[in-house]
């Protein structure tokens, strides 16, 4: 534990944890969805072991899901694993656990987790830096070992999304060209079971490796791609006569389109960006890389969120202009995700607002004389209907979203789909956390809670 410089440092560090704790302590409970979510059982895993991520995909009453598992620390061989199981909503059953994949032979990590999505009855699994691909033409029954949808020559993924449009699988995503300070956009299609060559859409310089998914819109014969680059800008200040060299991590959402199928790609367009400055960055009060995105398009105009550090939204009529970006969660917002269908849906996201601390007004640095770990980690899933962003004339007039989770719980990798008039949603996660996630003696878990849509 390093010890402050100064008094004055102190005495402003002091100062912010007063506000902060001011401000946490004005929070109203949101109100609570009535029922708590249920657990998916029988997992068999331990307290060090971690679920990295998680996605389904629902087919009439069944929910289809997949998720990726790390044993211990991952160092393991074949740790890191893809597991596949489904559910039925009408029976309450759900079947044996199935093992997909596992490394090192796929290449898996938790940057390029695995996917589902049903394309034509047939129920498609990727994930992995090589797209690595699982195939099952019976309900899951059965599955088939299909080739990378990567060649040698073509890189790895470091992010990517599933979509489908007449019948095609499409794969959206990001690849380091040449060093991981470049990168480039793909897309590529698959259709009985043949894939197409990646069609580049854009390319950029100075990017940080880690960027979130892409979204892919399906509009008739169009596609729009939206997505986020994350980069390394470097300044200098020049104030009190010295030159003092900054770096500052920022963050753009682009819109791209293609009108032929994903065949040929117009410009570029920013939709919204994390400042490319520090000035800038105080100014529109959103900095740092930008961590998970969503978009929809619903009664005539485009809402897209993101998450960087506070969840925020902006929204265009037209997909070509697009407003200034607002606060919808000025909190702790690490992943978002939506569930639409006709003109209602519901916006979800995780963030922080509830997080346990040990600071307190008369000990506010957590700890005799501080602490190194004041803040837990728990943290909750929240709802909010898609109508309120156009029933409210601002983000602060929004109603308070409902809370998904139970106290001193702990959310990761959310999910949300629409299936038989109600929204599913899913995460992982752990029922009960404290300063670290293993503290409370919980083991891993996969979450699932329906809303009305």
């Amino acid at each position: 534990m390093p010890p402050l410089k100064s008094k004055g440092v102190l005495l402003s560090a002091i100062a912010s944890i007063f506000v902060a704790y001011a401000c946490a302590a004005a929070l109203h409970d949101p109100p609570s969805s009535k029922s708590l979510p249920t657990q998916v059982p029988d997992l068999r895993l331990r307290v060090s072991d971690s679920i990295d991520a998680v996605d389904f995909v629902p087919q009439g009453n069944i929910l289809h899901f997949v998720w990726l598992a790390t044993a211990g620390d991952g160092t393991s061989p074949g740790a890191k694993q893809v597991w596949y199981r489904r559910y039925d909503v009408v029976r309450k059953v759900w079947n044996t656990p199935r093992l997909l994949a596992s490394e090192p032979m796929e290449f898996l990590t938790t940057d390029q987790p695995p996917q589902i999505l049903l394309v034509a009855n047939v129920l498609h699994v990727v994930g992995g830096g090589k797209l690595m691909h699982r195939s099952s033409r019976d309900g899951g029954n059965t599955w088939a070992q299909d080739p990378t949808m990567l060649g040698p020559e073509e890189g790895n993924a470091v992010s990517f999304s599933l979509s489908s449009d007449r019948g095609s699988l499409i794969v959206a995503y990001l690849a380091a060209e040449k060093s991981r300070h470049s990168i480039a956009v793909f897309l590529l299609t698959q259709t009985g079971g043949r894939s197409s060559k990646p069609v580049r859409v854009s390319s950029f310089g100075g990017t940080t490796f880690l960027q979130p998914q892409p979204r892919i819109l399906v509009e008739n014969r169009d596609l729009q791609l939206y997505y986020a680059v994350n980069q390394d800008i470097r300044y200098e200040d020049r104030t009190g006569g010295h030159v003092v060299e900054h770096g500052l991590s920022t963050g753009t959402v682009f819109r791209s389109s293609s009108r032929d199928h994903g065949s040929t790609w117009g410009t570029s367009i920013e939709v919204a960006h994390t400042g490319r400055s520090d000035d800038e960055a105080r100014r529109v009060r959103i900095s740092g890389p930008i961590g998970d995105l969503d978009v929809v398009h619903i009664r005539g105009t485009y809402l897209v969120f993101f998450t960087a550090s506070y969840l925020y939204c902006t929204r265009s009529p037209n997909s070509h202009i697009w407003s200034p970006s607002t606060i919808v969660a000025p909190f702790g917002a690490s992943s978002v995700t939506s569930a639409i269908s006709g003109d209602r849906g519901r916006l979800l996201w995780i963030d922080a607002r509830y997080a346990r601390s040990d600071r307190t007004p008369d000990n506010p640095l957590g700890g005799r004389p501080w602490s190194d770990q004041p803040d837990w980690v728990n943290n909750d899933v929240f709802a909010l209907p898609i109508t309120a962003f156009f029933q409210a004339q601002s983000p602060a007039g929004l109603a308070p979203p409902v809370r998904l989770t139970s106290d001193l719980s702990y959310a990761r990798d959310l999910r949300a789909r629409v299936a038989n008039g109600a929204v599913y949603v899913v995460w992982a996660g752990r029922a009960r956390v404290g300063k670290s996630l293993a503290t409370s003696g919980q083991p891993p878990a996969i979450f699932l809670q329906s809303l009305q849509l």
